[in-house]
């Protein structure tokens, strides 16, 4: 287990990395308390963290502002909740079996009372919710109890979908109505949505082309978030991958990719107001590109 040098070390590493790419604000989807208390209080973070923390820890703090350490560089707004794992391990919940192991359709790893009773009960504390849903059976689920707590909670926040890598149209559709937001990496696609690829080996040709459909979440008007799961880390990365999705109709503008990393990802954040865009009243984060 690294000690709290070590884990301050990595996040100034970790963020080092982050300047050289032009990144000014991280979405930190597992924060450690200990690290950001720590930096916080020798003044050594040197860009801003927008966290997620798990459902335990949640519970304990009970609502978000009990830990709004400091509000300039870190703010801790969401539980970050998994539905299923991934396409690389064969643990991402499938409707249909993988296409290299047909008796595997992965693992559902919360399931509809116990999925609606907990994202329920976070809306209701004042929780933003980042639910990682990555297979098609596994994004049924996590819509139908987004649909739950639309229902019967007392209000609904703006939450998250993360990944979202094997949506079927009905899923988009159900986004739009639920005002969620489609948390996305199309570094996916630069990486292993490509003929011969992970994904045309773990789930066949068919299903790999329909996979993160960039262009259809915009046609729907559903607000659209790009990051990178540090798969790898950088955004000119990913912005490739969404100009040469291999179902052209799913291809972005480069003004859409770009307007996805940055005003989209400031909106999926709860942070537009500072960042995200270019105008009066917004911090100065400006990138210059060779």
């Amino acid at each position: 287990k690294p000690t709290l040098g070590e884990k301050r070390e990595a996040l100034r590493i970790a963020s080092q990395i982050a300047l050289e790419h032009g990144v000014t604000t991280v979405s930190d989807l597992y924060a450690d308390f200990e690290v950001y208390e720590s930096a916080v209080a020798e003044n050594d973070l040197t860009i801003r963290f927008v966290c997620c923390v798990p459902p335990a820890a949640a519970q304990q703090l009970k609502e978000p502002l009990s830990w709004r350490i400091d509000k300039d560089h870190c703010e801790v707004k969401f539980v970050k909740l998994f539905l299923d794992g991934s396409i690389g391990a064969r643990t991402a919940a499938l409707r249909e079996p993988y296409a290299d192991m047909p008796k595997e359709t992965g693992r559902l790893l919360l399931r509809d009372r116990t999925a609606e009773g907990l994202m329920l009960e976070f809306n209701d504390m004042g929780w933003r919710l980042a639910v990682h849903a990555i297979g098609d059976l596994a994004i049924d689920q996590a819509i139908e109890a987004f649909r739950f707590v639309r229902m019967e909670g007392r209000r609904f926040l703006r939450h998250r979908a993360e990944h979202l890598e094997l949506l079927r149209p009905e899923h988009i559709g159900w986004l739009k109505r639920l005002n969620l937001v489609a948390s996305m990496q199309p570094n996916f696609v630069a990486r292993w949505q490509r003929k011969g690829g992970l994904y045309e080996t773990r789930l066949g040709w068919e299903r790999t082309q329909r996979m993160n459909p960039f262009g259809s979440i915009v046609r729907y008007g559903v607000p659209l978030a790009f990051g990178s799961d540090g798969m790898p880390f950088g955004p000119l990365y990913g912005v490739i991958g969404a100009l040469t999705h291999p179902e052209p109709s799913e291809r972005l503008s480069l003004r859409q990719a770009l307007l996805a990393y940055t005003q989209g990802a400031a909106f999926a954040c709860g942070i537009e107001g500072q960042v995200g865009t270019i105008a009066p009243g917004q911090l100065a984060d400006l990138v210059v590109l060779s």
